[in-house]
């Protein structure tokens, strides 16, 4: 079972995609969080594109203004909550904001972003959602029915 939700907003008129690369809460322990956090940006880019069999496209966590806007507020309203949250796949940027964000059939023109929902360790302290390369950036993290995972 996977865990992460979609967020569908729709503007009404065609805008230019934003780039959501922030972090949210305090700069030394952050309450939200990039998909990209463990490790460095452009190698966790180029990691997730390969392993689509992309090149070159670049960053994919773009949204339109109204979800950018809607996200900001959210996650700044959610700072001092005991929570550790990450967020995923957007849309593609710049040239490429219209064309489908492979393998998701729904992501494109900026409307949609998967939030990978806040977890636990063992000792029921907040951990972000395991997004490394061996779990397919957050992608392919299974629980049991009791809603353990494996090392989580």
């Amino acid at each position: 079972m996977q865990f992460f939700f979609l967020l569908h907003l729709n503007p009404i008129a065609a805008e230019e995609l934003i780039e959501l690369r922030e972090s949210f809460g305090p700069t030394d322990n952050p309450t939200v969080v990039p998909y990209y956090h463990p490790m460095d940006r452009a190698q966790a880019y180029q990691s997730i594109n390969q392993s689509v069999g992309k090149n070159g496209y670049g960053p994919r966590t773009y949204v339109s203004a109204d979800v950018h806007t809607l996200l900001n507020k959210t996650f700044q309203d959610i700072a001092a909550e005991n929570l550790k949250l990450s967020y995923g796949e957007g849309s593609w940027g710049n040239t490429y904001a219209k064309t489908l964000l492979t393998p998701h059939r729904t992501h494109k023109n900026g409307l949609y972003l998967d939030i990978f929902m806040p977890i636990q360790d063992a000792t029921n302290t907040p951990v972000y959602f395991p997004n490394g390369q061996k779990d397919l950036f957050g992608y392919a993290v299974n629980f049991n029915p009791a809603g353990q995972g494996e090392g989580i």
